[in-house]
């Protein structure tokens, strides 16, 4: 920097703050950790830059608007460098012409919402500290000594805010309820927080809490965690990784945490290797229930879920770009909604998944891309819709132990030719009628239909209403009117062909 006199002498003999700018002589704002923000009127330009100058020379990092860029979007830009847990706090140069500006008072706004440490400078000499609310208050006219010791006594900002809970569980923990940087770029939550001269272990990630924080690449959550509340990293569009610690244990046995919406729309995040638990660390009931926790995160395309994690609704609704889905170990089942309009999935794999019951409704709504189902034996109900429009669905094995199916579950299967009914089987719901299958195998003599709830009596021909072939098992008593029996290819089974195709040889 040239020397400070002559440069305050520029200042002071300038017509105009554009006639600084081609001077090529403003000090350069700094960026990076700990700066003030700077606001003011560039009406004033004499007086506060003469203080900028002053300040950085006494080794105060400033952020200021030299006036190079304008209109809106540098105005948000502006707010966003008070916004960040970078701007240790504002230094407002107010005067009339300050208070006159649209631009003054948007910062002040942003002061405002960020929880800023203001230290006031009155130009006018006419202001009181109450009136405007500021940590302090000095006239232009103070030394330049004075104004560094008022700065330096500003209150450093905190980048989390924290809340107190009480927990018949837990007993007394901290909520982390609010990031004052919404420019964060990695998030690494505290296992303890200090508030009110007390420790407490850091259990929550309150709603809303990240919201928006488009910048955040990175998560880490502490151990022992209990819960992420809804919408706490929603719209974190840049969110790519995300760690969890242990989770909470109960009694020493239960191995709890809460995932619910938290994570909905952060279209970059990719890495989920935290899903992929190793089974052998939590025994027991461990469990990690979610609702539409990753919803929208179009940027996943390979899964791994493992015990302990069980999800509950919508798990990875509308995420577009996820391929592959593994299931390993201890899972309980798909639950509602959890891939639906999941729209370029082309592989579920079921891997050892002795525990796997179900497959609930809408599990896999939409899904047009996967060709072949192989369902866990374990398997004992599919519910509602679960592979409905699974346009390019083609085969589907079925469970050895499956004893319900709802049979909308293959409305709309336009490739899926073939139904395997298991010995297994005794309630099959019928509430939607089934226009898919062709032929269609029975190897249980105990099926009850369903409309519903209610146990009702009806033809094959009127719920398979496509189906040009039936096997049914020899001496099965299930009302085949409307279909003629012929000789049979199956060893064990009766063949039925629909009467009005039926032709003697």
């Amino acid at each position: 920097m040239e020397n400070i006199n002559s440069i305050i002498e520029s200042i002071n003999n300038s017509s105009s703050f554009e006639e600084l700018k081609k001077l090529n002589i403003l000090p350069e704002p700094d960026f990076d950790d700990g700066y003030y923000f700077v606001s003011y009127s560039h009406k004033d330009y004499k007086k506060v830059l003469i203080d900028i100058i002053k300040y950085k020379e006494n080794g105060i990092k400033i952020w200021y608007d030299r006036g190079l860029e304008v209109g809106k979007s540098w105005l948000e830009d502006v707010c966003r460098k008070i916004d960040s847990f970078n701007c240790k706090g504002v230094i407002a140069y107010v005067s009339n012409n300050f208070m006159a500006s649209s631009a003054c008072k948007k910062e002040m706004e942003q002061v405002g919402e960020s929880n800023k440490s203001l230290m006031v400078i009155d130009i006018n000499q006419d202001l009181k500290v109450e009136e405007i609310g500021c940590y302090g208050l000095l006239k232009y006219e103070d030394s330049i000594v004075n104004k560094i010791d008022l700065i330096n006594m500003l209150p450093k900002p905190e980048l989390y805010e924290f809340d107190i809970d009480r927990n018949f569980l837990f007993g007394k923990y901290a909520i982390l309820v609010k990031v004052n940087d919404k420019n964060i770029e990695i998030a690494k939550i505290p296992t303890y927080c200090t508030m009110y001269g007390k420790k407490y272990r850091v259990r929550v990630i309150g709603n809303n809490a990240f919201l928006n924080c488009v910048n955040l690449r990175e998560v880490y959550l502490p151990d022992k965690w209990f819960a992420v509340m809804e919408d706490a990293f929603c719209n974190c569009y840049s969110l790519q990784k995300v760690e969890v610690g242990k989770l909470s244990k109960i009694l020493g046995i239960i191995s709890l945490g809460y995932l619910r919406s938290c994570f909905t729309n952060c279209i970059s995040l990719k890495d989920l290797n935290f899903l992929r638990t190793n089974g052998k660390i939590y025994r027991g009931l461990g469990m990690i229930a979610c609702s539409n926790t990753f919803r929208d995160c179009t940027s996943l395309e390979n899964i791994c879920i493992t015990k302990p994690y069980a999800f509950i609704e919508g798990g990875f609704m509308d995420c577009t770009g996820l391929k592959r889905v593994e299931f390993f170990g201890f899972v309980p089942g798909v639950s509602g909604y959890q891939f639906a309009n999941c729209i370029n999935l082309e592989e579920v794999i079921f891997n050892k998944a002795k525990e796997f019951s179900a497959i609930q409704k809408y599990a896999f709504y939409a899904c047009e891309k996967i060709k072949k189902l192989d369902l866990p034996d374990t398997t004992k109900a599919i519910g509602d819709m679960a592979f409905a429009y699974m346009k390019s669905l083609e085969e589907i094995r079925m469970s050895k132990k499956l004893s319900f199916l709802a049979l909308s579950a293959f409305k709309g299967c336009e490739k899926l030719k073939s139904l395997y009914l298991p010995k297994s089987m005794r309630f099959i719901n019928i509430s939607e009628k089934n226009d898919t299958f062709e032929k269609v195998i029975i190897a249980s003599k105990k099926i009850k239909f369903l409309n519903g709830v209610i146990r009702i009596e009806i033809k094959l021909i009127d719920i398979f209403k496509k189906a040009k072939e039936i096997y049914c098992i020899k001496n099965a008593k299930y009302n085949f009117l409307g279909y003629k029996k012929i000789e049979s290819d199956i060893i064990g089974f009766d063949k039925y062909i629909v009467e009005n195709n039926y032709e003697q040889d």
